[in-house]
C-alpha cells in the first residue's frame, strides 16, 4: 500500500500545474503568468524535437545544405557522375562510328568492298529465309541492271584517268603551291587560298568521313559514283558529316588555320582516289 501511495503522489504531483507569473518590480502587479505541469514541460520537449528532426530531414533531402559539407558527396556529386558516365558512353560510340567509318576508308582505297556497321537490334537467328523462284522476266531484268545498256545502275569504272571525270567541279579557286607526287608522299594539289574560303564538292555523292586531325586539321572525305573519293584536307571547319549526301558545288568546309602552330593556314589540299589508287587532280580541274 505504501508503494502504490507513493506512485499516486508521484502521478499527481507530476502533473499538479504550478502558477508561473511575472510581475513589474515597482508596483508589483502580475504583468503575465502561464500554467506548467511536469507533464506540459516534457511535452512540449518531445514535440520540438519531432519539429527539428522532420525539419532537418526536409533539408537533407530537399536542398543542396549536404553539397557543402567537405567529403560529402551531394546531389550535385551524384548528378555529375550520371552526367560524366552518360558523356562516356556518347564518346564511346562515337569512337566506335568513327573506327567503322576508317576501316570502310582503308577498305575503299584497297578497292575492297566496305563492310557494313552491325545492328544489335536485328536477331538474324529469328529471320526466316524465304526461297523465291526466279522467272524468266528476273533474268532479262538482271541482265539488263547488271549491264551496260541504258537501265545500268552501275556502270562500269573509266578505265583510263580522263574518261568519265571531265569537267569536275573545282572545289577552291587559288594558287597550286604544291603539285601531285606520289614518290613524295604527296597524294594530292596543296592550293594557296584566302581565309574562311568555302570549300565545294566536285561531283555529288555521299560523306564517307568527316573529322579532324592534329597533322590534317579538319578532313572530309566523299565518295562519287564510279568508285571515285574526294578528299579535301587542312580545313578550318567542316559543314557536313558522315552520312550526308552532297552535291556538286556544295558548300563542305572553309579554310583557314585549323591547327594551333598554323601550319596549315593559308592552303588546302585536294586529293583524288579513283578504284583506291590516287590521282592528279590537276588533270581533272581547273584551279
Amino acid at each position: 500500500m505504501k508503494l502504490s501511495d507513493n506512485l499516486t503522489a508521484f502521478f499527481r504531483a507530476f502533473r499538479t500545474k504550478v502558477r508561473i507569473s511575472a510581475r513589474d518590480s515597482h508596483n508589483d502587479r502580475e504583468k503575465w503568468y502561464i500554467f506548467l505541469s511536469p507533464l506540459n514541460i516534457l511535452t512540449a520537449l518531445f514535440s520540438l524535437v519531432v519539429v527539428l528532426f522532420v525539419v532537418m530531414i526536409s533539408i537533407v533531402a530537399f536542398s543542396p545544405a549536404l553539397d557543402f559539407v567537405p567529403g560529402y558527396q551531394g546531389n550535385h556529386a551524384r548528378n555529375l557522375l550520371i552526367e560524366y558516365n552518360m558523356k562516356l558512353d556518347s564518346l564511346e560510340n562515337q569512337l566506335v562510328l568513327w573506327n567503322n567509318c576508317y576501316e570502310n576508308l582503308t577498305r575503299i582505297m584497297d578497292g575492297r568492298a566496305s563492310q557494313s556497321t552491325p545492328n544489335p537490334e536485328l536477331d538474324s537467328a529469328s529471320l526466316e529465309r524465304v526461297e523465291i523462284p526466279l522467272i524468266p522476266e528476273d533474268s532479262v531484268l538482271r541482265s539488263q541492271i547488271e549491264g551496260s545498256g541504258p537501265y545500268a545502275l552501275n556502270p562500269q569504272a573509266p578505265t583510263t584517268e580522263h574518261s568519265g571525270f571531265q569537267g569536275l567541279y573545282p572545289p577552291v579557286k587559288g594558287v597550286v603551291r604544291a603539285g601531285f607526287d606520289p614518290r613524295a608522299g604527296q597524294y594530292g594539289t596543296d592550293v594557296a587560298v584566302a581565309e574562311n574560303q568555302p570549300v565545294m564538292a566536285i561531283l555529288e555523292g555521299v560523306v564517307i568521313y568527316a573529322g579532324w586531325s592534329p597533322t590534317q586539321g579538319g578532313v572530309i572525305h566523299i565518295l562519287h559514283p564510279g568508285n571515285m573519293i574526294s578528299a579535301y584536307l587542312h580545313n578550318a571547319s567542316l559543314t557536313k558529316k558522315t552520312g550526308d549526301r552532297v552535291y556538286s558545288g556544295e558548300v563542305v568546309a572553309f579554310t583557314g588555320s585549323s591547327l594551333e602552330n598554323e601550319t596549315d593556314a593559308g592552303f588546302t589540299e585536294i586529293q583524288l582516289w579513283i578504284n583506291g589508287t590516287p590521282v592528279d587532280p590537276e588533270n581533272y580541274m581547273i584551279f
